[in-house]
């Protein structure tokens, strides 16, 4: 569901200003390795769902914020200018939306996305949602899942850095199984 509005307001956003690259980011890779494949252009504008609470009974709200980073230089006012418009534009299309509560739009500075030359706005805000169905239970997507490969390694060794250490398993592993030689 959350993923659905939020699509649904990434494809308003890009539509109302075709000049943003718009993204959403919770559905991508955010390590440093790939960053570069989906921050390509500026202005942008990034959506991320933070997670979500219940509201009232059979409601939640999803905590969600869109970050719009422009250019924004200290000579060259007009970019600044512009990329304040663009957060505007941007705080207007949120709010104005009838799921969109406790919209809130701030220029953040200490967020160590803040490069000299760039600018960045936060926009943040509840999306009201009815919860979601749990009689009959709710499916489940990961029964549907299917692994291409399994891939496992020992903690700490875990993560981009430790791809070396990472063992493909042959097969299909019993659940529990024990793979003796793991350890790096």
């Amino acid at each position: 569901m959350i993923h659905d509005r939020l699509a649904a307001l990434r494809d308003h956003i890009a539509a109302a200003v075709p000049q943003l690259a718009v993204a959403q980011v919770h559905t991508l890779d955010m390590s440093d390795v790939h960053t570069g494949k989906w921050l390509v252009r500026l202005p942008a504008v990034y959506l991320i769902a933070r997670g979500a609470r219940r509201d009232e009974p059979g409601m939640m709200a999803a905590q969600c914020a869109a970050y719009v980073i422009a250019r924004f230089g200290d000579i060259k006012a007009q970019q600044s200018v512009h990329g304040w418009s663009v957060s505007q534009i941007v705080f207007a299309i949120i709010a104005s939306r009838p799921d969109a509560q406790r919209v809130v739009l701030r220029y953040v500075d200490e967020t160590g996305l803040d490069q000299p030359g760039i600018g960045l706005w936060e926009i943040s805000w509840d999306m009201l949602l009815p919860m979601p169905a749990t009689d009959p239970p709710a499916p489940c997507v990961l029964t549907e899942a299917r692994a291409d490969e399994v891939w496992v390694s020992w903690a700490p060794f875990i993560g981009a850095a430790y791809e070396p250490y990472y063992q493909r398993v042959e097969g299909r592993p019993e659940p529990g199984e024990w793979i003796e030689d793991l350890v790096p």
